[in-house]
């Protein structure tokens, strides 16, 4: 089951921030769509079961910064992504 992730990330200054953190989730598996702004201090991040939001949470970390989950959700059967219902 795919569902999203929405981090508050802190440290980040500029692109190459957002591009450090994108890479280090990229090679986890079960990570599909991500986006990373350093100006909001946010991200957005596609995950399966094949990841854990813990080990999300640690590849920010790795890659230097610090995150946490601010609100999960999952998409609604027979909808496109802006329908979204809280997990």
């Amino acid at each position: 089951m795919t569902r999203h992730l929405l981090l508050e990330i802190s440290g980040m200054h500029c692109g190459s921030c957002e591009k450090l953190i994108s890479e280090e989730l990229k090679d986890l598996p079960g990570v599909g769509a991500v986006k990373i702004s350093a100006v909001n201090g946010s991200g957005d991040v596609e995950i399966t079961d094949e990841v854990s939001e813990e080990q999300v949470i640690e590849a920010i970390k790795i890659a230097g910064y610090q995150a946490t989950v601010t609100k999960k959700f999952k998409p609604q059967k027979n909808q496109n992504l802006m329908n979204w219902i809280s997990l």
